[in-house]
């Protein structure tokens, strides 16, 4: 059985240029950062003529957000908290 790290925390900002992550643990009443992940997305640079994003900018946010899933799988996911830009509306 997997141990679930109840005292892990994640934070996910989905920003128009770059997709930002950052991991802490909470001990002895502090946050420790323990992870700080960063990608360029590109996400603006995406947008055609319609401000419809295009398959390229799609899949290289896809392929971020499985990396940061992989890394925040043992945490709860009450304990994982995003927000993301306009451009993802």
């Amino acid at each position: 059985m997997k141990s679930v790290a109840r005292d892990s925390f994640a934070a996910v900002d989905l920003g128009s240029n770059s997709f930002h992550m950052i991991v802490a643990n909470y001990s002895d009443d502090n946050p420790q950062v323990v992870d700080r992940l960063k990608k360029m997305i590109g996400l603006t640079s995406g947008l055609d003529n319609n401000n419809i994003l295009g398959k390229e900018a799609m899949e290289r946010a896809i392929d971020c957000l499985q990396r940061f899933g992989q890394r925040v799988k043992e945490i709860l996911r009450e304990n994982i908290r995003a927000v993301g830009t306009n451009t993802l509306g």
